[in-house]
């Protein structure tokens, strides 16, 4: 009997809920936030509150079944959606039905935290193939936080079948980042004939980069040495756009190798990069070898690299809001534009969910900085987050990063700044005090758990603090100022 990982995959969508176990979760209104399946070949989860809890094992039972595997973050009943998915877990599912695909479709963030491997199952007289993977975001960005696996198994000793196809791995989100695990695989199989091909990999960042420190191996299967006139998988293709910057680790792409005298090798495949600036790794796109004494076929060929270096329609030197008397002022400024059409400026007050205050004519084309500047009518009471969006005359919009406009905190004896936030990989923290006194600076998670701690003798006046998020995962952090066990202020803080 196949064992499964019991976990939690849990959908949040207006509250930061993680959890370990067999049981839904219950928040303190007593609420059970939980939902539902339906479908046969297509096994749909769709929450029925704010937010929801899918167990891993129904998700590994149901891909191990030979049936697709949805997930949407569309409630179907009443409140906020954010549209934010966490996976944590171990997904592993031995694939025996082709086609098959794991597919999360959010409109906030997705981050993946699980190891899933959705490889071909053993046994098979032709090698069973990999499951698909189709991760995307309308509205936010996506990190996967370790490894990816839907390599083609291989054909069974007893037969001579080809080997299993690595299944393709699609994420896309207005930004995509890779920085944990040992990247994505999807490998052909070895076959007894010929060899399966590996799967192709798209990824696409809609509005701003692109971070893969992880690598990318699409090789395709070997031959075995039982069949004439077999042929090496080819590689699987690559596909990676980023609307501003690329960087990628190393990429594999090469076709598989022959080991057959009567046989061939596999060809490689076409790597395409595109990105406003692009820092790659070591690519490899080269067709198969042939073993000792076995010659190589002249149809089989190497693939391609493409670099495009993409020019953005707008060069944005800098976006900023601030407060001046009772007016909030938004500012941005622009050294260049190409077929810009508008700007829309959008304000939110938790980072998550934006509405939109005004629309500002672009320029068209300019080729001389231009300074734009708008009021908020409506102010802003507490913290507010505003962003730009751009748009070009073809409709083609380009999203940039968030600016904070903190509250003062309504403690007296300080004033707290965090900036920049949000953030990549650090936030610098001002502290205005009134008098010399000993405080405790506190950075937590959404659950509350504390993941760094300072206390620090400070001096009446300004003081600076660091803090390094860079081992720290993408999400909200709250920022905690206590004096004497007496909590002053809370300000949040989202790592990007």
């Amino acid at each position: 009997m196949k064992k499964f990982l019991f976990a939690l995959f849990i959908i949040n969508i207006s509250y930061s809920l993680h959890a370990s176990g067999d049981a839904n979760v219950t928040i303190s209104t007593g609420t059970t936030l939980n939902g539902s399946w339906s479908g046969s070949t297509t096994m749909t989860f769709t929450p029925n509150a704010n937010d929801a809890v899918v167990k891993i094992s129904e998700i590994t039972g149901y891909l191990t079944s030979g049936k697709n595997v949805t997930i949407l973050t569309s409630c179907s009943g009443s409140g906020s959606q954010s549209g934010d998915v966490t996976i944590s877990g171990t997904i592993t599912a031995a694939m025996t039905s082709s086609n098959k695909t794991f597919t999360i479709t959010a409109a906030g963030t997705i981050t993946v935290n699980s190891v899933i491997n959705l490889s071909g199952a053993s046994g098979g007289t032709t090698g069973y193939s990999g499951g698909k993977i189709n991760f995307t975001s309308s509205g936010g960005a996506v990190a996967i936080n370790n490894t990816i696996t839907t390599s083609g198994n291989a054909a069974s000793l007893a037969a001579y079948g080809s080997g299993g196809v690595g299944g393709s791995v699609t994420i896309s989100g207005t930004s995509v980042s890779m920085t944990g695990g040992s990247g994505i695989i999807t490998t052909g199989g070895t076959g007894r004939g010929s060899g399966g091909a590996g799967g192709a990999v798209t990824i696409t960042a809609t509005s701003t980069s692109i971070n893969i420190t992880k690598n990318i191996t699409t090789t395709g299967g070997s031959t075995g040495t039982a069949v004439d006139g077999a042929s090496g998988g080819n590689g699987g293709v690559v596909n990676i756009t980023a609307n501003t910057s690329l960087t990628v680790a190393n990429i594999t792409a090469r076709g598989g190798n022959n080991s057959h005298w009567s046989s061939c090798q596999g060809s490689g495949a076409n790597v395409n990069l595109d990105g406003s600036s692009i820092t790659k790794g070591t690519v490899n796109t080269t067709q198969g070898s042939s073993a000792l004494g076995v010659a190589s076929c002249g149809s089989k060929t190497d693939g391609t690299l493409s670099e495009n270096i993409i020019s953005l329609p707008v060069e944005l030197l800098n976006f900023s809001a601030f407060k001046e008397d009772e007016h909030i002022f938004i500012t941005w400024e622009t050294a260049a534009e190409i077929n810009n059409d508008y700007f829309i400026v959008e304000k939110s007050i938790d980072g998550n969910n934006w509405e939109q205050i005004t629309k500002v004519s672009g320029a068209g084309n300019s080729f001389v900085p231009i300074t734009y500047s708008i009021i908020d009518p409506n102010g802003c009471n507490g913290n507010c987050y505003y962003r730009l969006k751009q748009i070009d005359f073809d409709g083609t919009q380009t999203t940039y990063k968030a600016v904070l406009l903190q509250g003062k905190t309504q403690n007296t004896k300080l004033e707290v700044n965090v900036y920049p936030n949000p953030t990549y990989d650090f936030v610098d923290i001002s502290l205005l005090i009134q008098e010399n006194e000993s405080y405790t600076i506190i950075l937590t998670n959404t659950l509350g758990e504390i993941i760094h701690k300072r206390e620090k003798k400070l001096v009446k006046g300004l003081n600076y603090m660091h803090i390094s998020l860079t081992n720290y995962l993408k999400g909200s952090y709250y920022l905690q100022v206590y004096s004497d066990s007496q909590l002053l202020t809370t300000l949040p803080v989202i790592k990007l």
